[in-house]
């Protein structure tokens, strides 16, 4: 009687385990994620500088041909 609730405890503390090896795999995979979106953001942040001044140099080269 008593092995067989120990087999039963050592069941589920193994499927636990498995449960927080999946977990820690899923957690990486969304690390990794998070991390991968973060440094596309940060691309974009800089496309839309370069942008903003380039549209800023067309608005003064139209103001300056207005003048003319």
């Amino acid at each position: 009687m008593m092995e067989r609730s120990a087999i039963g405890v050592l069941e589920r503390i193994t499927r636990l385990e498995e449960g927080v090896q999946r977990q820690g795999k899923e957690f990486l995979k969304l690390r990794k994620t998070s991390s991968n979106l973060e440094e596309r953001f940060a691309q974009l942040e800089e496309k839309f500088v370069k942008l903003e001044e380039r549209q800023q140099k067309l608005e003064e080269r139209f103001a300056r041909l207005g003048e003319r």
